[in-house]
């Protein structure tokens, strides 16, 4: 069943290896890509919202490792299935 829902599980084989590397790459770009984008947001919300700006930035800040991970589960697909 971990093979089926974590197939990186396998070690053992060197395709996976390179898979499991490029969807790292992958995940690290839409994180650096985002990190700029959500900071000048933060920015524009501290500065023009009047109410609750603390909570829509903990959820802007929260989005970014989160979009990390999809991306790098969907990126991961991606390779593998080719």
């Amino acid at each position: 069943m971990k093979e089926m829902i974590l197939p990186e599980f396998n070690s053992n084989d060197e395709r996976e290896a390179v898979i499991t590397g490029k969807a790292a790459k992958n995940a690290l770009l839409a994180i650096l890509i985002l990190t700029p984008i959500a900071l000048a947001t933060m920015a524009l919300i501290l500065t023009f919202e009047g109410k609750h700006p603390i909570l829509l930035t903990l959820l802007i800040a929260s989005s970014i490792p989160i979009a990390g991970l999809i991306t790098y589960y969907f990126s991961y697909r991606h390779h593998y299935l080719q």
